[in-house]
């Protein structure tokens, strides 16, 4: 049985001003105590949980950036601005990275 701080504290000061109810005594407290190492457990996912949401935010705000630079090169293409043919390429440079497994970026 592992002792938590809390639980411990809790216990000395009831056995030091009451008399030991031996068993009934022993069970609250080693209930107690795997209360607060559930709790323990419940806090650390939720903050990996945390963690992972914000990693897959940002993951998700840079292929939506991706996305619309790729739709401003799509559009200047369409409207036949100089930098069109400029975009064409690098349009046809980050199709092909992706088709063979990878894109730089």
């Amino acid at each position: 049985m592992s002792k938590t701080p809390r639980m411990d504290s809790a216990f000395k000061q009831l056995t030091s001003t009451t008399p030991r109810m031996n068993w009934q005594l022993d069970q609250c407290y080693r209930e107690g105590c795997k209360l607060e190492r559930e709790l323990a457990e419940a806090l650390s996912d939720l903050e990996f949980r945390r963690d992972l949401f914000k990693l897959q935010e940002q993951q998700l705000n840079d292929v939506r950036a991706e996305r619309d630079r790729l739709a401003e090169a799509l559009r200047e293409i369409a409207e036949g601005s100089p930098w069109g043919r400029r975009n064409a390429i690098w349009i046809a440079e980050q199709a092909l990275a992706a088709v063979k497994g990878g894109c730089d970026e």
